[in-house]
């Protein structure tokens, strides 16, 4: 029995600590693949610069005139430290980043991913080819 709910709360901790990505298509007649050209607006200056690379390394050209901007939110959550069960079961993630895609001015599609801190560079191009669909 002791083996069981060792078993149990080993899964149902590794499930709970999973990486949180949420990703949804607005248009899917839009073929985002084929984008060469892209505003790009940050909240936070080094990300952009970090977007920026990534960017340049599918060879997608930043262009403010572009019908195409992606929308980067970098933010963290006001998080109570008072609370114990957050802190007893380890608040795994105290932000998030967004990446919205909009062509003329309608949303097409989204990815935000929950984050402890920072982002990696490589968390950070998994968004992009998957708001991008590379």
């Amino acid at each position: 029995m002791k083996k069981i709910s060792i078993i149990i709360f080993i899964l149902f901790y590794s499930l709970g600590c999973s990486e949180k990505i949420f990703f949804r298509v607005y248009d899917k007649s839009v073929d985002r693949s084929k984008i060469e050209k892209i505003s790009l607006s940050s909240n936070n200056k080094d990300v952009e610069e970090r977007v920026k690379e990534i960017l340049n390394n599918y060879k997608i050209k930043i262009d403010n005139k572009s019908n195409y901007r992606l929308n980067v939110d970098f933010s963290f959550y006001k998080v109570c430290h008072l609370d114990y069960k957050n802190n007893a079961f380890g608040a795994e993630f105290n932000g998030y980043i967004r990446l919205s895609l909009y062509k003329n001015d309608k949303e097409i599609a989204r990815v935000q991913k929950e984050i402890k801190d920072s982002v990696s560079n490589s968390s950070l191009e998994n968004l992009i080819e998957k708001v991008l669909n590379r």
